[in-house]
C-alpha cells in the first residue's frame, strides 16, 4: 500500500493532513514549497506510479511527479513548489491518481491540506517549477519545526 507520511509542512509550519496552514504574508508570486513524504507499507516493491497535487476547482494538476517504484517498507521525501492564490487554497495530494497499482486499500491514496495566504500576491508570479522533478535526495527538513519557505 502506498500512503503519505503522517504529516506535511510548508511556510515554516508542520501540520497533520486535513488541517489548515496559514501564511501570514503572501510570498512572492504566491509560490509555496510543501514538504511531505510517500511511503510503501506493502511487502513488495511497488511498480511505477505517479503523484499529483490538485486544487479544488482546478482543471489541471498544480504539480505531478512520476516514480519508477518504491521498495517495500521505504519512503521518499519530497518538496513541491506550488503556485497558489491569495486566500484559501483547498489542496489534495493524490497518490496513484489513476489507480495503476493494485493495492489492498485503494481508499487511502488521497490527502487534503488547506493553505490560507493572507495579503495579496505579487501581480507577476515567480518563475515556475511546475512539473519539475522533486529532489531524489532525502529531505532532512522533515524534522519537526525545521521547515523553511524557499522563495
Amino acid at each position: 500500500d502506498l500512503v503519505a507520511r503522517d504529516s506535511v509542512g510548508g511556510a515554516h509550519q508542520r501540520s497533520a493532513w486535513g488541517r489548515t496552514i496559514t501564511v501570514a504574508q503572501a510570498p512572492s508570486g504566491c509560490r509555496v514549497d510543501i514538504l511531505y513524504g510517500v511511503k510503501n507499507q506493502g511487502t513488495e516493491k511497488s511498480p511505477g506510479f505517479s503523484i499529483e497535487w490538485t486544487s479544488r476547482g482546478g482543471r489541471r494538476p498544480l504539480f505531478s511527479h512520476q516514480f519508477a517504484g518504491l521498495n517495500a517498507g521505504s519512503h521518499h521525501s519530497l518538496k513541491s513548489s506550488l503556485q497558489l492564490k491569495s486566500g484559501m487554497n483547498i489542496l489534495s495530494l493524490n497518490i496513484d491518481p489513476r489507480n495503476m497499482i493494485q493495492e489492498s486499500k485503494e481508499n487511502n491514496n488521497r490527502y487534503g491540506l488547506n493553505i490560507r495566504i493572507n495579503g495579496n500576491c505579487d501581480s507577476q508570479p515567480s518563475t515556475g517549477t511546475k512539473g519539475r522533478r522533486p529532489s531524489s535526495k532525502p529531505d532532512n527538513n522533515l524534522a519537526p519545526r525545521r521547515f523553511q519557505l524557499v522563495k
